[in-house]
């Protein structure tokens, strides 16, 4: 090829117009943070409630039937999930005790919904501006992202700590059961905000592509929570108040441990080209 072809060559790529940016990439790079977020994340929301829901019927129909079918259903969980609710055994009151605290964290169900529909958005908007070198704004979409989610966690905890007999009642009419699960909320439902923080900013992580620490955090939770339960139950003999606790301080833990994780991720020394 001649230096003239070259030239003409160099020219003509110069002179092309850049593609034009998709409407919903623009969105995602430069649309207003919050209101975007909330754009993007309600669909995903409401499709998780409505699976959430059915999990909340299950419950309120397997209620009508007796302690000991909620009992049974409440123990099918993963294993740390039968860690706790053998130490909610142990608390005194036997079925009653692993019921309470099973239809009170029932409540969680909702959560998980609610952060997951938030964290969607958030993976995709961050993981958009971070490859696209704007580190200030995917920064600051994960933050708004996790007090968004923690804020929406925050108020269902405290709703449910402030009239716990309305969730209970769904489940049960047997009053120690009632009474536990009452407890559980009142100490654990002013925590959900965290559990929220925490797992809007897991998928912060995914957005940066750095999900080691976020994922490690969580493992450290449920070890933490079901080990401190059982200390709390078996070795300490504070009861239910002392397994509360220790679910709670969990809670308080991840969201410590992801927002750590978060605060350490560094923009790449280079920018795209």
């Amino acid at each position: 090829m001649t230096n003239a072809a070259t030239a003409n060559s160099l020219i003509g790529s110069m002179a092309a117009p850049p593609r034009p940016v998709a409407a919903r990439t623009k969105l995602l790079l430069e649309g207003p943070i919050l209101s975007t977020l909330l754009r993007l994340s309600a669909p995903n929301v409401l499709n998780l409630l409505a699976i959430a829901g059915m999990i909340t019927f299950d419950g309120l129909f397997l209620g009508r039937l007796g302690p000991d079918a909620l009992a049974g259903v409440s123990l099918a969980f993963p294993w740390v999930m039968l860690v706790q609710h053998t130490a909610a055994s142990g608390m005194g009151g036997g079925i009653s005790s692993a019921v309470g605290y099973a239809m009170g964290a029932r409540l969680e169900y909702i959560l998980i919904p609610l952060a997951f529909g938030f964290g969607t958005a958030i993976v995709a908007m961050v993981g958009t501006n971070w490859g696209a070198g704007q580190y200030r704004r995917a920064r600051q979409i994960a933050w708004t992202g996790g007090v968004t989610a923690a804020a929406a966690c925050a108020t269902l905890g405290l709703l449910s700590a402030l009239f716990p007999r309305l969730w209970m009642g769904l489940f049960s009419d047997d009053e120690e059961i009632i009474r536990l699960g009452t407890s559980y909320l009142r100490i654990v439902g002013p925590i959900y905000g965290f559990y929220g923080l925490g797992m809007a900013l897991y998928f912060a992580t995914q957005g940066f592509g750095r999900v080691v620490l976020t994922v490690t955090a969580n493992a450290v939770r449920m070890i933490a929570s079901a080990a401190g339960a059982l200390i709390a139950v078996y070795w300490l003999d504070l009861g239910a108040i002392g397994f509360f606790i220790a679910v709670a301080a969990g809670f308080c833990a991840y969201a410590a441990l992801t927002a750590g994780a978060v605060l350490r991720i560094e923009a790449p020394a280079t920018t795209p080209q």
